[in-house]
């Protein structure tokens, strides 16, 4: 919420516009300039490319592919629940199935904030590496 103040002197008008001014581009800044942790950025990334199939295990497997390493699950729900926490991804509960028990998964949807996040995460990298000197391994 922002709060205008207008005083009868100009002169203290102008200056509480002005205030205005910064603080919400201040705000903005802040909101673009919210940047994913690379782990958040890998979890979501396959949040997204498993769409509508996007439940703990899954997601686990998937990440463990793309980066050919072994997550633990517990690597994968702290990430989960930061990018919930931040509105990128919200859950819904299945419906219960016998062979789980009737147990329900929890299945994770990439958000239009979290498209966007995952976007400036992208245009962040492809910046960075534009003009980089390519890397010698051998």
């Amino acid at each position: 919420m922002v709060l205008l103040f207008v005083f009868t002197n100009k002169k203290n008008t102008v200056a509480s516009v002005t205030y205005l001014f910064y603080f919400r581009r201040e705000i903005k800044r802040r909101i673009i300039l919210k940047l994913l942790s690379r782990s958040e950025e890998i979890v979501l990334l396959a949040i997204w490319q498993l769409s509508d199939d996007a439940y703990g295990l899954k997601i686990r497997d998937k990440v463990n592919e793309s980066t050919d390493q072994n997550w633990s699950i517990g690597a994968i729900y702290a990430p989960l629940h930061r990018l919930e926490k931040k509105g990128f991804v919200t859950t819904e509960q299945s419906i219960p199935v016998a062979i789980r028990g009737g147990r329900r998964k929890t299945i994770y949807t990439v958000t239009k904030e979290g498209r966007e996040a995952m976007a400036q995460a992208k245009a962040i990298h492809e910046s960075i590496w534009k003009n980089a000197p390519d890397l010698d391994l051998c």
